[in-house]
């Protein structure tokens, strides 16, 4: 809910197919798992690299900006999760 997809975004639903569907709601399940929502469990996954030390995102709520904020504190994943989340994306 007020993701640009569920506004009706044409040009990032045009790119979506049943195999995309089906990785988004396994990364879903597996944020949940962890108590976030998927787009703060990507920031998360970004901010384990030590390297990493920003990230630029966009938000079109202040809600959105406290969701993404909150990403910072989770960002230590267990090797099981990491396994989860690379046989998706991979």
């Amino acid at each position: 809910a007020g993701s640009r997809i569920a506004k009706g975004a044409t040009w990032i639903a045009n790119e979506l197919n049943d195999e995309m569907i089906s990785k988004l709601n396994r990364l879903n399940d597996i944020a949940k798992q962890r108590g976030q929502k998927l787009s703060q469990m990507a920031l998360s996954w970004i901010l384990r690299d030590g390297k990493i030390t920003t990230i630029l995102c966009g938000a079109s709520s202040p809600k959105q900006i406290e969701e993404n904020v909150e990403a910072i504190y989770k960002t230590k994943f267990t090797d099981e999760k990491l396994k989860l989340i690379e046989e998706v994306i991979v």
